[in-house]
């Protein structure tokens, strides 16, 4: 039998393709696959007690020693160090969600004004839950709410708003405080020292004293004192209502959360007060803008080419003062002949649609260029220190302005009214009033009602005489 194996062996060695299936095979394959195999199972690895994660931040498990013996927590732990102080987070057991977390918190961090604190509270349980105990509701103020104590509230949440915005609404909650006490107004040309005396005079007037009837006595003896004049009702009811606008404001709907520990008189202040009538404020155009431009170029560009850049960029770009004042090197596409209006680090637009560019025409596009090219090298397109909330060229607007008036625009703000015969002349050459507000980026009623001056006769010839 052995040799009958040995032999069957060898034949199978000689031939590479096998031999028959037989007796023979049934002799000789037991020794090679009718064998049970030896099956190594793979030993259990324990989790690694560090590693880093795919942004490279080291995560761990940490150790203390029991009985002798080294033993790891179960858990992997992300240490921060910030402003000399160590912290832990605790992420868990798995790793792959140990090493997501961790980046999470570690890019979390890196912005820049977030703290460990924070980082704490919003990404630990622990300390999210220790928060949760220890937070507590702010103690409602008890004592009486005064004018002085709701500024300062408002202004402490209002961060987000332009600071023209807030100083508006708050002068004008102080102008209707003071109007009811019966004090004077507070003149533009008052001194710091007179302006400190009246608001001590005027913030400690309660909120609950702005009942509708104390503001409507108000308004009849602003509108008593016009003595009859209709222009001056007219713009004393304009006043009014842009007071009332501004106040109302404090207590906008957004910001009612902020003042839940305040105690708030019930309704709350000007509340269904109805505006007062008032005149048409539609845009009456009364300048020959020929004439005006041809003196211009008369005076102002060989003289004053700051003032120029400035009568062009109102009269003909459209631009307020504001945009004007801020408007940067960067923001003047050549070009592309487009002024682009947007947030920069000194600038922020009036409205979203104020967000916008503006296309300009081949002449202004060469004079702007001409400009450009002469000035030194600086970040703004007219002179003026870098400043935030001030206006930067008030020496460049007070030249136009003189000039303005020495040709005849007597108008209280007489660069603005430029800024409407723009709106004008885009309406009288063939502009709708959409075509005018997407010119001027703002509101078609708002370009109905104030940018638009009729400049063509409309005559009604009749017939037989």
């Amino acid at each position: 039998m052995f040799a009958m194996l040995c032999k069957n062996a060898e034949n199978h060695d000689k031939s590479k393709k096998g031999f028959k299936r037989g007796a023979n095979l049934i002799a000789f394959e037991p020794l090679k696959s009718y064998l049970f195999p030896v099956t190594k199972l793979p030993l259990m690895s324990a989790p690694p007690t560090e590693f880093r994660t795919r942004r490279g931040h080291r995560v761990y498990r940490r150790s203390r020693k029991l009985d002798g013996k080294l033993v790891f927590a179960d858990n992997y732990t992300l240490r921060v160090k910030q402003d000399g102080e160590t912290s832990y987070f605790n992420l868990g057991t798995a790793k792959r969600e140990a090493g997501g977390m961790a980046d999470e918190i570690m890019a979390f961090l890196a912005v820049e004004g977030n703290t460990v604190a924070e980082a704490l509270i919003r990404y630990s349980e622990k300390h999210k839950n220790k928060a949760l105990r220890t937070a507590k509701a702010p103690e409602p103020i008890k004592e009486e709410l005064t004018v002085g104590m709701m500024i300062e509230r408002f202004l402490a949440v209002t961060s987000h708003l332009s600071p023209m915005t807030r100083r508006n609404n708050t002068q004008a909650l102080r102008h209707i405080a003071a109007g009811i006490m019966g004090l004077p107004k507070l003149g533009v040309d008052q001194t710091k020292a007179q302006r400190i005396k009246w608001r001590a005079k005027v913030e400690p007037f309660p909120m609950s004293g702005f009942t509708t009837q104390q503001v409507e006595m108000f308004r009849q003896r602003e509108l008593q004192n016009c003595e009859g004049d209709f222009k001056k009702i007219g713009s004393a009811s304009t006043t009014l209502n842009s007071y009332l606008r501004a106040a109302r404001g404090v207590f906008a709907k957004k910001l009612r959360p902020h003042y839940q520990d305040l105690n708030l008189p019930e309704p709350l202040p000007f509340l269904g007060i109805a505006p007062l009538a008032e005149p048409s404020h539609r845009y009456q155009s009364s300048i020959d803008v020929p004439a005006l431009i041809k003196e211009a170029k008369a005076t102002i560009f060989l003289t004053d080419k700051d003032a120029w850049i400035a009568f062009l960029l109102s009269f003909g770009v459209g631009l307020r003062r504001e945009e004007i004042d801020k408007l940067m090197v960067e923001q003047v596409k050549i070009e592309e002949r487009r002024i682009s209006i947007y947030t920069t680090e000194f600038f922020r637009p009036k409205a979203k649609n104020s967000d916008a560019y503006v296309d300009l025409t081949e002449t202004i596009t060469a004079f702007l260029k001409d400009y450009l090219e002469s000035i030194p090298e600086r970040r703004f397109v007219l002179p003026g220190k870098e400043v935030r909330g001030k206006l930067r060229c008030q020496k460049v607007f007070r030249s136009l302005m003189k000039w303005l008036r020495q040709q005849g625009v007597t108008d209280q703000k007489p660069i603005h009214t430029l800024r409407k015969e723009a709106g004008s002349l885009i309406f009288k050459n063939g502009g709708s009033i959409d075509r005018v507000a997407e010119f001027l980026r703002n509101d078609p009623r708002v370009a109905r009602d104030h940018y638009v001056g009729r400049k063509e006769r409309i005559e009604l010839e009749l017939p037989g005489l």
